[in-house]
């Protein structure tokens, strides 16, 4: 949520005490792109990482990281002093985008194929990235809606609507109804599996 992220990463490095810290928490979409998935960059954010790109911004300005995690999407560094001092190099941001695009190229398709099945399915995620696989699928057959409903943990979601889809999201506890659960909030899966039944047919709309 910055205008610059090298102004900001240049003045933290110049402030920052040798045995001083910072820590830093980025969107890092490695696994997003690689799946084929661009919720990501619907999202607010003015700046998105791999995280070679990451490291790379911080290694420009003289700044290592000390430790870090990834949890969902983003990456969680703390940072310090580097003795290599600042490089002065031009940074690069590394995004697979022909990568990226081939996979969800191949994403709709199966996704289409979903569309055509008999199977009744609920999406688990009213997500920015389902919106466009539904607009982008609509394009290119006709869609039983009805078979293919949309809920969301997000109470404030319920009754609402993807502007691609013409009923509205339905509350969390209708996944009773459904045998079969696409999730489709991937940032969001490890919190979304421990809400279902075991019962459940569970897929990923990343695995489709």
């Amino acid at each position: 949520h910055v205008d610059s992220a090298e102004t900001v990463t240049e003045k933290v490095a110049t402030i920052l005490r040798s045995d001083g810290c910072i820590f830093v928490v980025i969107p890092i979409v490695d696994r997003q792109f690689a799946i084929g998935d661009f919720n990501a960059l619907v999202h607010e954010h003015m700046y998105y990482f791999t995280l070679g790109g990451a490291v790379r911004l911080f290694e420009n300005y003289g700044l290592e990281i000390a430790s870090y995690h990834m949890r969902n999407d983003a990456g969680y560094f703390k940072l310090k002093r580097s003795m290599g001092g600042i490089r002065n190099n031009a940074i690069r941001y590394e995004f697979p985008l022909e990568h990226a695009r081939m996979s969800f190229d191949i994403q709709l398709e199966k996704f289409i194929n979903i569309l055509k099945s008999d199977e009744r399915i609920l999406f688990y995620g009213a997500t920015n990235g389902l919106n466009n696989l539904f607009h982008l699928s609509r394009q290119q057959i006709d869609i039983d809606y009805e078979k293919f409903r949309v809920t969301d943990s997000d109470p404030s979601k319920w009754d609402k609507y993807l502007s691609s889809h013409p009923l509205p999201i339905l509350p969390s506890d209708r996944t009773a109804d459904y045998k079969t659960i696409c999730i489709s909030a991937l940032s969001f899966y490890d919190e979304i599996i421990n809400r279902l039944d075991q019962d459940k047919v569970i897929i990923s709309i990343g695995s489709l």
